[in-house]
């Protein structure tokens, strides 16, 4: 899937959101500093990188009582997640 067909899935709200905090977070790495992090997975209504109806249920059977896993993902994913286009890197004949 690519950037923009993921950005579309996602309300107003965290469009805004994952913006600031992707941009907040590159702008943190340029001076060095650890970065921003946000939730990898949510339910619906809540803020994280996936937060689709199933994708909470299917997500946590993968993990399951992983003691290691965090829910937690540097937040320049969401710039860079938005910029993705599997058709530029799929191999040309």
């Amino acid at each position: 899937m690519s950037g923009f067909s993921s950005i579309s899935t996602k309300s107003f709200s965290d469009i805004i959101k994952s913006t600031f905090y992707g941009c907040y977070d590159i702008f943190r790495s340029v001076l060095n500093l650890s970065p921003h992090y946000s939730p990898e997975i949510g339910r619906p209504g809540t803020f994280a990188a996936m937060n689709s109806e199933e994708s909470y249920d299917g997500y946590m059977s993968i993990v399951g009582d992983d003691k290691i896993w965090q829910n937690k993902v540097a937040s320049r994913l969401f710039i860079k997640m938005s910029m993705y286009s599997p058709s530029s890197r799929a191999k040309k004949n």
